[in-house]
């Protein structure tokens, strides 16, 4: 018995120390995940000012034939 219960000691410390490092494989990449979320935003915030500013541009010039 005393065999089978140290065996199963060792497999719950495995799955204990499997679960910290899977738990922190998960918080890495909901950071990376957030960190590209923002990036993202930024980037099509920034996509739409341009093309806010080219509208402005076109809309300002006089038409071709003047």
């Amino acid at each position: 018995m005393s065999n089978k219960v140290m065996e199963i000691e060792v497999k719950i410390a495995f799955l204990e120390q499997s679960i910290t490092e899977l738990s922190d494989v998960v918080y890495s990449q909901q950071q990376q995940i957030d960190s590209l979320k923002n990036e993202q935003h930024r980037m099509r915030t920034h996509l739409q000012s341009l093309n806010n500013d080219n509208q402005k541009v076109i809309d300002d010039q006089p038409p071709p034939h003047y």
